[in-house]
């Protein structure tokens, strides 16, 4: 079941919960309660309703919000259209979808932020006004690993099984070479030695260029205010010019390279969570651990600078690392929290 508010082409909203859907159907049906508080069954037919609101929320309370965790998120990053709607009325929508054409009766929206209320929404073509939709042109990374991800968590399983045989001593390599496990290093190092330009990971102006976010003029300007102030990276110089948004940002990013992102600044992230990595480890590879749920250990990135950084992370942890994008500025700000430099206080 999922709980719903259904808007009407009139005005009018009901909240209720539907049980299957299908925008192929000329009617569904909104499970609610009537003026009396009873129990009905209502008949809605799709031509009448403006949109439909799937929600995150526990219940029906509006004040109430289900607290996403990471592995629960539906990603609009990985999504190839993003879609800026303007209805009749003059509600605005910034989303992704998986398909979209003008003709179609209706169509779906995920919200762009991960922190929005709504999982989703069915948009009615006869409510819409206009539709600004671009396609997010990302491109695959070409696999080098000589290994599989099954293979790297079989090793990890193995190793946690040996560690608990043991009298607690701890070891400084995640990466073991007895007999039973697999040589992860050994493979690392083979894939390092292979050519990197093969690869062809583009700069970040390149690929927001490509995302039709900018144009080439904008990226111009920006790259030369760059060269004045060198201690801010492109993506701060494209969002103090107002060219881009920090989503906008990450959502080409998570298109380019097909990994999730997340909004940082909506997530509160604790020391114990944070420093499960070796402060070196998060200087030198520009990554912080962000969230921890069982096996998994979600690791920020803000650019995908190195194809192999997934395995590099995982030498030092015995989580199974999972990436994800963030913007680089609220990355930052996370490790100095935790990780302060000298002189300076937490």
């Amino acid at each position: 079941m999922h709980h719903v508010i259904v808007k009407f082409l009139k005005g009018e909203d009901k909240r209720g919960e539907v049980f299957s859907f299908n925008m192929n159907f000329p009617v569904f049906y909104l499970q609610g309660k009537d003026n009396k508080g009873n129990a009905e069954n209502l008949p809605i037919k799709l031509d009448l309703v403006k949109q439909i609101i799937f929600l995150k929320k526990a219940g029906n309370n509006p004040n109430i919000l289900h607290k996403e965790t990471i592995e629960q998120s539906t990603y609009a990053g990985v999504l190839p259209y993003r879609l800026k709607v303007e209805l009749k009325d003059g509600q605005r929508i910034d989303g992704s979808t998986n398909k979209y054409h003008p003709k179609n009766k209706g169509f779906f929206v995920v919200p762009l932020n991960p922190a929005d209320n709504s999982e989703r929404m069915y948009i009615n073509t006869a409510a819409v006004k206009n539709v600004d939709c671009k396609r997010l042109l990302g491109k695959k990374l070409i696999d080098q690993q000589n290994i599989t991800v099954e293979e790297v968590e079989e090793s990890f399983k193995q190793q946690r099984m040996e560690r608990e045989k043991e009298s607690g001593e701890q070891k400084g390599n995640i990466v073991e070479q007895s007999e039973g496990f697999f040589v992860i290093e050994d493979e690392i190092k083979k894939a390092e030695e292979k050519s990197l330009e093969e690869v062809k990971i583009k700069p970040l102006g390149e690929i927001i260029l490509g995302a039709g976010y900018i144009t080439s003029e904008q990226l111009e300007r920006a790259v030369n205010k760059q060269k004045k102030q060198k201690d801010k990276k492109l993506g701060q110089i494209l969002v103090e010019l107002k060219y881009v948004t920090p989503t906008d940002i990450c959502v080409a990013l998570a298109s380019q390279f097909h990994l999730p992102w997340v909004d940082l600044s909506r997530m509160d992230v604790s020391k114990e969570v944070a420093t499960l990595l070796p402060e070196k480890v998060v200087r030198e590879l520009g990554v912080i651990p962000i969230e921890k749920k069982d096996e998994i250990l979600v690791v920020a990135i803000s650019q995908l600078q190195d194809p192999l950084i997934g395995m590099k992370v995982s030498k030092f942890t015995s989580f199974i690392v999972e990436l994800v994008i963030v913007y680089d500025v609220y990355m930052q700000a996370l490790i100095e929290k935790y990780f302060p430099r000298e002189g300076t206080t937490k």
